[in-house]
């Protein structure tokens, strides 16, 4: 508008912009001054096809309110996308929150960095942070519980059950025919036969 109107108000613009960036510069040193921490609790191990849960801790000193914006790249070996999230980081307590994602290959996964960005002290501006919390998961091959054993080998034969047979009575001995399955053949009585002959 300055520069439209010409004359002494061609460059009033200068003073709203210059002091735009100064505010901008203080709010930079001020919020840089804010040291916000971000810890991972991970498990060392989990089995294929289970739930992977991470858990996060996120704090800041001196403690103040802050809002963050915080994002990460997940494995390609994990179901779903990367996530993200504004979170609110309460002066009083620590942000905790949990990611689950279900393991979708055998694989060592490799957890680093967490993107965040910090909205400013008089927020005007979101500056970039790069929070580094490493953790290592191996997926495993997946064994079965308990219940799933007995289910398992409930469903596949290992159980007592009633099935006929020849049985042991000595009526049923008779001499060896052709074409007789060899699990048939009592051993035993053929050899004592032999022995008797």
């Amino acid at each position: 508008v300055g520069i439209w109107a010409g004359g002494a108000l061609a460059q009033a613009w200068l003073v709203p912009a210059l002091l735009l960036v100064a505010l901008l510069l203080a709010e930079q040193m001020l919020t840089r001054a804010y040291r916000v921490t971000l810890a991972r609790t991970a498990p060392s191990s989990v089995e294929l096809g289970r739930d992977l849960s991470l858990h996060y801790r996120v704090s800041a000193t001196p403690a103040r309110t802050l809002q963050l914006d915080l994002a990460e790249v997940m494995p390609e070996s994990l179901s779903g996308h990367d996530w993200q999230q504004d979170y609110l980081l309460a002066a009083a307590k620590p942000l905790e929150f949990s990611v689950r994602r279900q393991t979708l290959e055998l694989a060592n996964l490799s957890f680093d960095a967490v993107k965040a960005r910090v909205l400013g002290v008089f927020g005007l501006a979101w500056w970039p942070r790069t929070l580094f919390a490493p953790a290592q998961v191996r997926v495993m091959p997946q064994s079965l519980t308990q219940a799933e054993r007995r289910q398992f080998t409930r469903e596949y034969g290992e159980s007592s059950q009633r099935k006929s047979g020849q049985g042991l009575e000595l009526l049923t001995l008779r001499d060896y025919q052709p074409g007789d399955a060899p699990r048939s053949i009592d051993w035993k009585a053929s050899a004592r036969s032999l022995a008797n002959s």
